[in-house]
C-alpha cells in the first residue's frame, strides 16, 4: 500500500547547540507539516526534555558540553523508561569521518547525517526510519501508526521546500 509519513503528527527534539542549525532543522521540519518541535541547547537540556514528553525522532549533534551527542545517544538508549529508550535518533553532525559514524551506530543512533543536509536528503531518511519502525496495524506503542501514516491522496513535489531561516 502506498502510505506515506504524515509529518503533522510527528513529534520532534533538535539537540543542537548552534542556534542557526537550530533554525535550519526547524525550518526544515516546519517545511515537511511538523509541528511540534522543541529544541534544546546541549545535552543535558535534550535528555530534560525528552523526560518531561518522549518525542517521535530526535535529531542530535556531536559536539556539545556539559553532555556530548554521542554520550546523550548512550544514555537514551540505556534509559530505564523504554518510551526515551526507543526514541530514533539521527545525529546529524560536521564530523564525516568514518570513525565517528561506527561510533554513533555503535551507541544506538538510527542514522547519521553530515551537516549541511538538505531538505531532500532529510524528509527521505525520517521516512526511511519510520517506514521500518510502523507496523501497518491496530498496534499502540512510541510511534503512534494511525496518526503517523496516512495514504496520501495526491502526489507531492518532493523537490521542493518552502525554507525561511529568520533570526530570532
Amino acid at each position: 500500500m502506498g502510505y506515506k509519513l504524515d509529518f503533522k503528527n510527528l513529534e520532534c527534539c533538535i539537540v543542537d547547540d548552534e542556534p542557526f542549525i537550530q533554525r535550519i532543522v526547524k525550518s526544515i521540519l516546519t517545511s515537511l507539516g511538523v509541528r511540534d518541535i522543541r529544541v534544546a541547547n546541549d545535552g543535558a537540556g535534550g535528555y530534560k526534555l525528552l523526560q518531561r514528553k518522549p518525542a517521535d525522532l530526535i535529531f542530535v549533534d556531536w559536539t556539545m558540553k556539559p553532555i556530548s551527542g554521542i554520550d546523550l545517544v548512550k544514555k537514551i538508549r540505556s534509559s530505564n523508561d523504554q518510551n526515551i529508550a526507543d526514541i530514533p535518533i539521527i545525529m546529524l553532525t560536521a564530523h564525516s569521518e568514518r570513525e565517528y559514524v561506527e561510533q554513533a551506530v555503535q551507541a544506538g543512533a538510527n542514522d547519521y547525517l553530515v551537516k549541511p543536509v538538505s531538505p531532500k536528503l532529510l524528509r527521505q531518511r525520517i521516512e526511511g526510519i519510520f517506514k521500518n519502525r510502523l507496523p501497518l496495524s491496530e498496534e499502540t506503542g512510541r510511534a503512534k501508526p494511525k496518526t503517523l501514516l496516512k495514504n496520501p491522496s495526491k502526489t507531492e513535489d518532493d523537490d521542493f521546500f518552502d525554507i525561511s531561516v529568520k533570526d530570532e
